[in-house]
């Protein structure tokens, strides 16, 4: 393979491609904790709200909630002087505006994982193409391995031949001397 062909070959190559192979040119580990670098971007925002969205879909959220709904809806029921009469319009508001605040941020954290899983996935990607790299290189080193091992029993063979070759000359030569 000539020069060009390698240059043609690297420029075809993505980013990514190109950092793998360095690092394993380098014998650098590609290996790190993408979970960590996430974290570390994530703002008191972010976590706050991948909290609220973890208590949102928790079964723990779900028996308060519905402890609360009971609890409203029998104290209004028994009370002639309820704070919030049948048709529970209060409570109507109130579910309205639990769900507009905690549909955007359960989305928020949402997208959050998404790009997280993203995250991971490019560096499963990365240490993927670097453990294949890294086969191909053991595989040529094989096969160099098995070139030189053939050359060198093609060698054995060859003495091997010229000493029969030898024998038989010497056997030759002792039966044609014993035969005269």
């Amino acid at each position: 393979m000539s020069v060009l062909d390698l240059e043609a070959r690297l420029a075809r190559l993505g980013q990514r491609e190109r950092h793998a192979l360095a690092r394993m040119l380098g014998r650098e580990r590609i290996v790190r904790d993408p979970n960590a670098a996430f974290d570390d971007q994530q703002t008191p925002g972010d976590r706050l709200a991948d909290r609220i969205a973890t208590f949102g879909g928790s079964w723990t959220f779900i028996g308060l909630f519905g402890a609360t709904l009971f609890g409203w809806i029998a104290f209004n029921v028994e009370r002639p002087q309820g704070f919030d009469p049948y048709p529970f319009i209060l409570l109507n508001l109130a579910l309205s505006c639990l769900a507009a605040i905690q549909a955007p941020i359960i989305l928020m954290s949402q997208n959050r994982m998404a790009a997280k899983d993203r995250l991971q996935a490019s560096h499963d990607y990365e240490v993927n193409l670097k453990a294949e790299l890294e086969i191909m290189q053991l595989h040529a080193k094989i096969d160099e391995l098995q070139q030189r091992e053939w050359g060198d029993l093609l060698e054995i063979q060859s003495r091997q031949l010229e000493a029969l070759e030898r024998i038989e000359t010497a056997l030759r030569s002792a039966i044609g001397a014993g035969a005269r």
